[in-house]
């Protein structure tokens, strides 16, 4: 993959963020223009199916429904001789799966002490 393009040569590298098995969430800098931080999601396999592509290029098709104040909104789809990256505005922060109680279930007993419910 020309990673070059992203701005991940040996000066500026991407930081995993996340990683699912399919996707891979990462932070790096734009090549292009100012050099702004950008977000950049990559299929996980070398060779990824083709319903990853779909979802990657869904998303990208999403760019002018999405609010920026509460989304990471696509910026381009690039595609070069076998890879493919989205990438996304950089808003800061952290994804929601690196939280320590991101998306696990909560017990009743921890819901009612929260909600100061007897």
């Amino acid at each position: 993959m020309d990673r070059n393009r992203f701005g991940t040569d040996r000066h500026r590298g991407l930081a995993v963020l996340t990683q699912d098995g399919e996707r891979v969430l990462c932070r790096g800098w734009r090549a292009d223009g100012d050099g702004s931080a950008a977000l950049a999601v990559f299929p996980a396999a070398e060779y990824p199916a083709p319903a990853c592509l779909e979802r990657l290029a869904h998303e990208y098709g999403l760019k002018d429904e999405l609010d920026g104040t509460w989304a990471a909104r696509p910026l381009e789809l690039v595609r070069g001789p076998g890879w493919v990256v989205l990438v996304l505005e950089d808003p800061g922060g952290e994804p929601l799966d690196r939280l320590p109680c991101a998306w696990r279930p909560i017990s009743p007993r921890c819901w009612a002490r929260s909600t100061n419910v007897a």
